[in-house]
């Protein structure tokens, strides 16, 4: 049997439903799929220049702590920068027209969009989604994307602890019915829970892959992912 945690006002009981639909409503993975093809370019950079993933970010969302030093270095005839004359506290350099060139983009890549990574407030936090949903495509298509599916618990007690932890209990438990299933999936969400905010993208790849691949934590808690229709029903009591 599985549980999902759910506010009737948007998902009632005794109705079909689509992961997919309901999906489109979660303010997160909205604001995730608006961000993605930022959070990609951050991503990749970060990758090319062996960059902590938020230290990339940071030079991104923040240029204008970072323009004045370069333009210094740039005026006295400098190609090249200390990553720590940047406040990177890391061995190397960059080249300097590369890190302009990278700023730009980002700058462009806005404009695009329409939208920008704020700087403070929860949207940085979305690079984790981007990690994720990236080594799922990378993986296997067939795969259960986190942006379409519901999450659900086979254990009640687990769905009840998490109802307290994240939602205060105010979220309702109801048993799920599986109607229509496109892809299920069950994986270990302490391998999101413990994934290190400042890690470089070696340390990130090796927690999704880790994810994906359905190993176990040594305090593994299952996760399931469903894309599909499903129905909820209340919890009958004894």
């Amino acid at each position: 049997m599985y549980y999902r945690i759910v506010n009737e006002l948007n998902e009632p009981l005794d109705k079909e439903l689509d992961s997919r639909i309901q999906s489109q409503g979660s303010p997160r993975k909205k604001r995730a799929s608006e961000l993605y093809r930022l959070m990609a370019y951050i991503y990749s950079f970060a990758e090319r220049h062996s960059l902590k993933i938020m230290q990339a970010m940071a030079i991104a969302v923040n240029p204008e702590v970072y323009i004045p030093v370069i333009k210094n270095a740039y005026n006295s005839g400098l190609l090249e920068i200390q990553y720590t004359d940047i406040g990177v506290f890391m061995p190397g350099s960059i080249l300097i027209p590369d890190i302009l060139e990278y700023m730009q983009q980002y700058q462009k890549l806005t404009d695009e969009a329409h939208t920008w990574i704020h700087s403070d407030g929860p949207d940085q936090s979305y690079m984790t989604d981007y990690i994720w949903e990236s080594r799922r495509r990378t993986l296997s298509a067939k795969l259960p994307s986190r942006f379409e599916s519901v999450f659900l618990f086979d254990d009640l007690e687990v769905a009840q602890k998490y109802n307290n932890q994240l939602y205060d209990n105010t979220g309702t438990i109801a048993t799920v019915e599986l109607l229509s299933q496109r892809a299920l999936g069950n994986y270990d969400m302490q391998w999101i829970f413990n994934y290190p905010d400042s890690s470089a993208c070696l340390t990130a790849d090796s927690y999704a892959r880790r994810y994906w691949l359905g190993k176990q934590s040594d305090e593994c808690i299952w996760e399931y992912l469903y894309d599909g229709t499903y129905s909820l029903h209340a919890i009958q009591s004894c």
